[in-house]
Formats: structure tokens, sequence, C-alpha cells
């Protein structure tokens, strides 16, 4: 852990490597800490699954390709979100949000199976 002091709040952050943070991050914190301006990403509570959940209010449309749903279209007033699934041998491999999505989330759930069962999900 490296730890910053910014206006006297000691900001702990983990190094390169321990979470997979990239040398941008450390950097930005860097900067702050010296007193630097510098352009850090916002913190934001939204993830992929509380948009996705979110979204279910809004007026929606289904695209089907040979019967098989592969996207809905999400509008509320001027924002359009659009959910695409992907399949693999008919099995659903991946959604992903594009369109007026919140900054910093990640856009793709990829879905991992191990024969028939689902083992894990991944979030890029």
């Amino acid at each position: 852990m490296v730890e910053f002091d910014i206006r006297g709040q000691p900001i702990y952050i983990p190094e390169v490597g321990d979470l997979n943070w990239g040398d941008e991050v450390t950097e930005a914190f860097g900067k702050i800490a010296a007193g630097i301006n510098a352009s850090v990403p916002t913190v934001s509570s939204q993830t992929f699954e509380t948009v996705s959940k979110n979204i279910k209010g809004w007026n929606s449309s289904f695209n089907y390709s040979l019967g098989v749903l592969t996207s809905i279209v999400y509008t509320e007033g001027a924002s359009t979100i659009t959910k695409t699934l992907n399949y693999s041998l008919g099995t659903l491999t991946s959604v992903v949000l594009s369109g007026d999505t919140p900054s910093f989330i990640n856009l793709t759930k990829t879905l991992v199976y191990s024969g028939p069962n689902l083992t894990s999900i991944i979030y890029t």
C-alpha cells in the first residue's frame, strides 16, 4: 500500500500490481498529493448491474434475429441505452451496454461456462 496525505487526510492506495491498478492511477494520486492539478476519473456508485436494473423502467424495444433476442433498446427522454446480447452456439456469452451510459462503468458482462454450467461472470 502507498499512503498519501491529502489536506491532512491519509489516502491508502494499493501499489501497482496489488489489484491490477495501472500506473496512471498511482501517478494521478501522486500528483494530487503533490498539489499538482491532475485529471482523475470520478468514482461512481453506478455499475453495470445498477444501470441494467434502472433502465428496465424505461421504454423498450426488443430486437430479434432468427427468433433470438439480440438487443434491447431503452429510451427515456433524449437518452438511449442499448443492451446487446451475444451468443456462441446458442448460449448467451456476453451482454454489452452502449449509448448514453454513465462514465467509468464496465460496459461488458461476460458469462463463462464449464460445459453447460455458468462458472463466473467477468465485467470489463
